[in-house]
Order: C-alpha cells, then sequence, then structure tokens
C-alpha cells in the first residue's frame, strides 16, 4: 500500500482554497460537466481549474476536443490527482447522503456546495477509490435541499 501523496493539514488547506473561490464569485456555475459551453463550471470543474492554476501537473490542462471542455480526458467527473489533491474519497464527491456533483446539478448553489465541504460528512474525506463512484449513495438525484 502506497503512502498517501499529500498531508492532511495539505489537503485541508486545498480544500480552504476551493471552499473560497466557491464563495469568491469569480466562477459563473454550471451543471452537467465540468466545464460547460458558456464558461460555467461545476463545484468538481472549479477544483479541476485550481488544480491547474496551482501548478500541480503542468500536464494536466483543460482542452477542449469535439466541442467539448475537458480537464485531461475528463469532461464529467475530475482525474484522481485532482481528488487526492483535495482528500476526497472519490471522483463525485460522494459522501454518506449524496454527493457533490449531484448537489451541483440538483441546483445547489456554490456558497450550498461549500457549506457541506467545510462540514465534512462522513464519507467525503479519505484515501481515493475508484470504485466508490459505483458504490456510493444515489449520486443522480442526491439529497433534497
Amino acid at each position: 500500500m502506497s503512502e498517501p501523496v499529500y498531508t492532511d493539514e495539505q489537503t485541508k488547506e486545498h480544500r480552504r482554497i476551493w471552499v473560497k473561490a466557491l464563495r469568491s464569485g469569480e466562477y459563473q456555475q454550471g451543471h452537467f460537466g465540468l466545464l460547460t459551453d458558456d464558461g460555467g463550471y461545476c463545484c468538481l470543474g472549479v477544483a479541476c481549474d485550481l488544480f491547474d492554476k496551482a501548478g500541480v501537473n503542468p500536464d494536466m490542462k483543460w482542452e477542449r476536443k469535439d466541442g467539448v471542455n475537458y480537464f485531461v480526458d475528463r469532461a464529467g467527473r475530475p482525474p484522481k490527482e485532482v481528488m487526492e489533491w483535495l482528500g476526497l474519497r472519490d471522483r463525485a464527491g460522494a459522501y454518506d447522503t449524496g454527493s457533490l456533483a449531484a448537489l451541483n446539478d440538483n441546483g445547489a448553489v456554490f456558497s450550498q456546495i461549500a457549506d457541506v465541504i467545510e462540514s465534512e460528512p462522513d464519507e467525503l474525506l479519505g484515501k481515493f477509490e475508484d470504485y466508490a463512484y459505483f458504490s456510493g449513495p444515489d449520486l443522480i438525484s442526491g439529497p433534497e435541499l
């Protein structure tokens, strides 16, 4: 078993930067993709953008292919490296009662999503496990707001 890429203190600081960005008004909110054609970001797209701006991995960048915006090779969910940078355990930001992706796509505004991130709900944080996305709670409908 390999050691974590980042310390708990580092991932907590990365999440603090993410929460601040979500509340800043700098990002227009979008739905159903990391970055929409009209320049809207989902909450996880904001995380990808911050990862990119931090220069963590210069080979991981935004690109547009076949009319779709991608971060590296992903349009709908961030790559593993971004989730590890944040200390989240899967690509949807799943936790015990929903997911950050579902909140975003079902109408929660960035400030509400930031509140959830800060509250550190059960199962949101931890070692990244790609399979967690498939075994988590209902990631499409999410909880009622």
